[in-house]
């Protein structure tokens, strides 16, 4: 791959400016893999108190929909009812990492990884370095919590093909080409002068 692709890559996603003062610039990933239709649902706890008609008016703006809890959690959603499902599943007591991964469109090995590790350990397996290589530095979650990575998830390894997948997939929603058409995956590999292949 050549130098500086992949940060080519980051800088055409996600296309969001500006996250109201509310939201954590880490939401910016989880949103606009919402916004392009990549997953379904996103949740976060807002940086700072939110209440509900303010939360749903942004959301409504998007031409999505939005819940919060009592612990401050916000999930926003593109369908009805996806949001409030996916917080009353996360407040559950039963085990619910894998069931709530795949609710946030998480690839399956990945929630199954996660539920291995357990939800509280969950950070410190985020923060512990890996090593991706080519193409799969677009997996490359460290960037996350500053807005800067491609998926919001922690992929299962550093050679995730679903998560590879999730990204293409996310690249190519976001990026239109110089005549206003969207790339497909393979275009978008081809700017990249990678393969697409899975």
């Amino acid at each position: 791959m050549p130098p500086g692709a992949i940060q080519k890559a980051v800088m055409v996603w996600p296309r969001i400016a500006r996250l109201p003062r509310w939201m954590k610039i880490s939401a910016k990933v989880d949103l606009a893999l919402v916004l392009s239709g990549v997953r379904p649902v996103m949740r976060t706890d807002a940086a700072v108190l939110v209440d509900l008609p303010t939360l749903k008016k942004f959301a409504r703006k998007l031409g999505l929909y939005a819940a919060i809890d009592s612990d401050g959690f916000i999930a926003i959603a593109r369908k009805p009812g996806l949001a409030r499902r996916l917080l009353i599943l996360d407040a559950s007591s039963r085990e619910h990492v894998v069931a709530l991964g795949r609710l946030l469109g998480y690839p399956p090995c990945c929630c199954r990884a996660a539920k291995r590790i357990g939800e509280r350990n969950l950070d410190a397996w985020a923060s512990r370095p890996r090593r991706y290589v080519g193409r799969y530095h677009l997996i490359d979650h460290s960037g996350y919590e500053r807005g800067e990575a491609i998926i919001s998830h922690i992929p299962c390894s550093a050679g995730c093909k679903p998560s590879l997948k999730l990204a293409f997939d996310a690249l190519a929603a976001s990026a239109p080409d110089p005549r206003g058409h969207r790339f497909t995956r393979s275009k978008m590999a081809e700017r990249l002068s990678c393969t697409p292949s899975l």
